[in-house]
């Protein structure tokens, strides 16, 4: 009766154990993360030079406002250089009134850029 109790007390304690160290993580390479993985899609794409380019026009007229000619034209060129003609291509298969709008903008930008700082 002794050796049967003790033996079950025995595997009752291995069990216990067994159940207990499950939940705890000895193995510190064995951790989970989270994590979401973002494709890359036109949508998003267009998006970022939306904003890129607003980011850059809003520098341009800080810069201007605070008489710092040498970086609005840093800005406007970092602007004019966001526009290349493969994305005016694209703008303009969805609207070409935009597409022209935004050349003739971004052209204005350019010009900025192009004045002789003091």
């Amino acid at each position: 009766m002794r050796k049967s109790l003790s033996l079950d007390l025995f595997f009752t304690a291995i069990l216990f154990s067994m159940v207990t160290l499950n939940g705890i993580n000895i193995n510190p390479l064995n951790q989970y993360a989270y994590a979401h993985i973002f494709t890359t899609n036109e949508t998003a794409l267009f998006v970022a030079f939306v904003y890129q380019l607003q980011v850059e026009s809003e520098l341009v007229q800080t810069n201007l406002a605070n008489n710092n000619v040498l970086q609005a034209q840093s800005h406007a060129s970092k602007a004019a250089a966001l526009l290349t003609s493969s994305r005016t291509i694209e703008i303009a298969e969805g609207n070409q009134r935009i597409a022209d709008d935004l050349r003739t903008k971004v052209n204005e930008l350019h010009k900025i850029s192009l004045l002789p700082s003091d």
